[in-house]
């Protein structure tokens, strides 16, 4: 890579077990009724499919994951349209998922890529503690992915390989990464490899680091040109809604949310998160907003990629769609035509905010996977 250089550091942390290896660019200077199987849709597409086939946000509180007092009602449809989103993932056909956190094990600074074999967790709720095991990472693919990502032509990536204990026992997982896991395995999804990324833990100004995590997603969908996987964005909405709640109420609440459904349920219309939504996320505090950013990052550049060829492995940091711009300021972005669609129809519940946060579930599934 012309006049930069990829260098990777490790400090072990003896008081936490945990190994990062940092790779950073040096700067020349229950209930539900699931849908039949459809697998065989992926031999279905009319030329080879790579890249993203769906994706799914899933909100990690736990009154969706275990629907209770107060809003009993909209936990129960949160919980429910959960686990339809999971049968939906399922039914893609593919073995590898994505899943973006925004609570877990962080570095500061870069993004994470869990680095193991294996993951295991749990999540405690009021009346007892659920488990969830058998996570299976794709050691290679995760350590590949940091490096690559850091190595992303043209752009200043930073991403750190986060390891525990070297590599000798499977990767602790806790709420941010198994209550959307658990929902998803509900309904079906259970892929035998699975990337976990942990969103940088530095969001004293979140709308700052958009021009940032959405070149992340792109870099990250060319890195991933010869696979075919699904995503699910771990994150709840905003977390200022009482007066009460840990975090006061912010009248900005309720106008963010609805902004951000609006792109929930017409991810064409980039505007409605990059501009309205990015606009008002600092003081509606929210914690999943950056992984939708990833999240339409990697839409972009899959779009660029189907307009390439189906692997996508052609750089495209000059040949943007037209309505975007550069990446270095919040781009003043209207609509793209994205090869998406809301699967199953419709499929977008909430916001609700039963509690102090507000949370949705929405899912989409390539249209070359759409049954006529």
């Amino acid at each position: 890579m012309a006049g930069r250089l990829v260098s990777s550091v490790a400090a072990l942390l003896v008081t936490t077990g945990l190994l990062f290896a940092v790779f950073k660019k040096e700067e020349p200077a229950a209930g539900v009724r699931l849908p039949p199987p459809r697998a065989t849709l992926l031999a279905a597409a009319s030329t080879p499919l790579h890249g993203l086939a769906g994706a799914a946000l899933i909100p990690h509180g736990d009154i969706t994951y275990d629907p209770r007092p107060p809003g009993e009602d909209e936990a129960v449809a949160l919980h429910e349209a959960a686990i339809a989103a999971g049968a939906m993932l399922g039914s893609l056909g593919v073995d590898l998922c994505v899943l973006i956190t925004p609570h877990g094990v962080q570095s500061e600074r870069d993004l994470g890529v869990y680095t193991a074999a294996s993951a295991t967790g749990f999540v405690e709720l009021d009346n007892r503690t659920d488990f969830i095991t058998e996570v299976p990472l794709d050691f290679d693919l995760s350590r590949r992915l940091a490096t690559t990502l850091a190595a992303d032509e043209g752009n200043d990536n930073n991403v750190t390989e986060l390891r525990v204990w070297c590599d000798t026992e499977p990767f602790p997982l806790r709420w941010g990464e198994v209550c959307p896991l658990l929902l998803a395995r509900q309904g079906g999804f259970r892929p035998r490899r699975v990337v976990i990324l942990s969103i940088p833990a530095r969001r004293s100004k979140v709308s700052s680091m958009v021009p940032e995590i959405r070149s992340l997603g792109r870099a990250l969908r060319r890195a991933l040109a010869n696979e075919t996987f699904a995503v699910i964005v771990s994150g709840d909405l905003a977390h200022a809604h009482l007066a009460d709640g840990p975090y006061g109420y912010s009248p900005t609440a309720d106008p963010f949310e609805a902004a951000v459904a609006t792109w929930l349920r017409n991810i064409s219309d980039t505007r409605a998160l990059l501009n309205d939504a990015a606009s008002l996320v600092d003081t509606a505090l929210s914690c999943g907003f950056l992984g939708l950013v990833l999240l339409l990052g990697i839409l972009e550049e899959d779009n660029l990629a189907g307009a390439n060829g189906a692997g996508g492995a052609q750089r495209h940091h000059h040949h943007l769609h037209h309505h975007q711009e550069a990446t270095t300021t919040t781009p003043k972005t209207t609509t793209q035509d994205f090869a998406f669609v809301n699967d199953p129809p419709g499929n977008v519940v909430g916001p609700f905010h039963p509690t102090y946060y507000g949370m949705a579930v929405a899912s989409w599934k390539k249209k070359a996977l759409t049954t006529t």
